[in-house]
């Protein structure tokens, strides 16, 4: 299994392949730019491997961060040459709703509008209903062609009931509607922390995001043989807490995580130290390249130095964000690693 972090600006785009013969999914789209900038051209190397669809497309949460270049990934199968089999996406259907209840269905629905247009299947392998764990009983899973395993951690029925609420209010703030994904990016890029100081850093506290559209990120185990991953969306971390909590009680154990991607791109309201201590993953993936919001945040990236023992930290961007940690890690007894990507991000 390889989960690759495209470039994605300050987003999400994780194209994972795994099996033999190869298989494909995806996990976001990033912004509106990223189709054309970076997942084009990652989808049609998939072509040259030998992979004619993508067997899984998720959109965890309607950011335009996340979903601005999902459109296109949608509309363009012609163009990078591989069908999509399935959609995960929680769209206006899918939330709970109050009996005789208005609300704006037309916004945020433009994913909704083009999955019925063109009949692709949007959460069968769920029966149709919302991805999300249950109050009680086993955590969704499903093993997709290939034997890559899916294990649904969040989000929870609550989190939906809160976006349902205000679901035009959260569409327009996350601008996911098709126009704004497309619209410009503010050139606000706040300094990166340096030097890097890991023991003040680390003893920050922690205070936890309360954001509707991050609560509501679909949150995915994903297993092949021994390797393990989680990828998070935005997800609050007391979320991925309790489902990996039930994941362990189910399974009378924790799986042995190789790999974490730090939710909302290494915000430090979105990733705690008791999450790290409890998943004990050996690596970390930051995918941002630090503009308009600055992230990571310095002290999620001492959190985990601190929390997790000889830890690699890997970025997507080689950059002013990542280099200072690439430098601190090369120094003697510096107690952890760091890879950055290139071009074409990082791949792990």
């Amino acid at each position: 299994m390889i989960v690759r972090s495209l470039p994605a600006r300050f987003g999400d785009c994780l194209l994972v392949t795994w099996g033999s013969p190869k298989r494909a999914m995806l996990i976001d789209a990033g912004l509106g730019k990223t189709y054309t900038e970076s997942l084009r051209p990652a989808l049609a190397q998939c072509g040259n491997l030998g992979i004619r669809r993508l067997e899984l497309v998720v959109v965890t949460h309607i950011d335009r961060d996340h979903i601005g270049g999902i459109e296109q990934t949608l509309t363009l199968q012609h163009d990078h040459g591989l069908t999509i089999a399935e959609v995960w996406f929680n769209g206006e259907p899918h939330l709970p709703r109050a009996p005789a209840r208005l609300r704006g269905v037309e916004q945020g629905e433009t994913v909704g509008r083009l999955l019925r247009a063109q009949s692709i299947p949007w959460n069968t392998s769920l029966a149709g209903k919302a991805v999300r764990i249950p109050a009680r009983g086993p955590l969704p899973s499903v093993t997709l062609p290939g034997g890559l395993r899916l294990t649904v951690l969040a989000p929870d029925l609550a989190q939906l009931k809160r976006l349902a609420d205000l679901w035009p209010e959260a569409v327009r703030s996350a601008e996911a509607v098709e126009p704004l994904a497309r619209g410009p990016v503010s050139p606000r890029r706040p300094p990166p922390v340096a030097p890097i100081d890991i023991d003040r850093l680390a003893a920050e506290p922690f205070s936890e995001d309360d954001s509707v559209a991050n609560g509501s990120s679909i949150v995915l185990l994903l297993e092949q043989g021994r390797k393990a991953a989680v990828l998070t969306g935005d997800a609050y971390p007391s979320l991925v807490l309790a489902g990996w909590k039930r994941l362990v009680a189910s399974r009378g154990g924790a799986p042995k995580l190789d790999l974490l991607k730090l939710s909302h791109h290494g915000s430090s309201t979105n990733t705690s130290p008791e999450l790290l201590r409890t998943l004990k993953p050996r690596r970390v993936l930051v995918s941002s390249d630090g503009s308009a919001y600055g992230h990571p945040h310095a002290q999620t990236l001492a959190w985990a130095i601190r929390e997790l023992k000889g830890v690699e930290l890997l970025f997507n961007y080689d950059n002013e964000y990542s280099r200072p940690w690439a430098e601190t890690a090369a120094r003697p007894r510096a107690g952890f690693k760091v890879r950055v990507g290139g071009r074409d991000g990082i791949a792990v």
